[in-house]
């Protein structure tokens, strides 16, 4: 395993971006040091898709961005050189299959466990979230930088 990775969940994305958040200076801090190479860090496609999803919802956000700078924000971790990006791989479906038995998934649950699938076939166990749900996955260690 790759236990100096962290996967940067979508929260800590969208915090690092929200100057009006009370969790914007440590949200950014993480950013900016995966950036400098101070953290490694990644990203994963799910986590870019979520991020455009909330920071252009006017219903989620108190400042929605129009697509054109959400999508600016994206290309900025597609091309840093730093923060690694991961992706699904042949095997992540079975991964899926077997999280979703081993933890009874339901509903939007899904969307986690496909995270987690991803992370885990790409031998990464550490995420940085501040989402409580991830607890639950005995295969993270998850890391609440806000608490």
């Amino acid at each position: 395993m790759r236990d100096k990775f962290f996967m940067l969940d979508t929260n800590i994305l969208i915090y690092a971006l929200d100057e009006e958040s009370i969790f914007y200076e440590k949200a950014k801090e993480i950013r900016d040091k995966a950036e400098m190479g101070e953290i490694e860090a990644c990203v994963c496609p799910q986590v870019l898709y979520e991020f455009f999803a909330v920071v252009t919802d006017a219903q989620r956000t108190r400042k929605p961005l129009i697509p054109k700078l959400a999508i600016k924000e994206i290309e900025n971790y597609v091309r840093s050189k730093s923060i690694k990006k991961i992706y699904p791989n042949d095997t992540t479906i079975k991964k899926v299959t077997a999280l979703v038995k081993k933890y009874k998934t339901r509903r939007q649950e899904i969307f986690d466990i496909k995270l987690v699938a991803t992370m885990l076939d790409n031998h990464i166990r550490n995420i940085y979230t501040s989402d409580p749900d991830f607890k639950k996955y005995s295969e993270l260690r998850v890391i609440n930088p806000f608490v």
